[in-house]
């Protein structure tokens, strides 16, 4: 969560956007249609918008390559 305080659960109200709008100078990645990507190492693949809780069960897959 990069734009959120971590111990408040907010964004900081003088650098609501940071660092992504600096981020997305660099690290739009065109295989995921300009998504800002850093330390990928998972990918969503269903449930975007859905939220996630603590002790909530997962389930996950690996993939390597396209």
């Amino acid at each position: 969560m990069p734009t959120i305080d971590q111990a408040k659960g907010e964004r900081d109200p003088e650098w609501p956007n940071e660092p992504t709008d600096t981020m997305s100078i660099y690290r739009a990645n065109p295989q995921r249609d300009g998504a800002i990507t850093f330390g990928n190492n998972a990918l969503v693949t269903s449930g975007a918008g859905a939220w996630l809780r603590v002790g909530q069960s997962v389930e996950a897959e690996l993939g390597f390559g396209d």
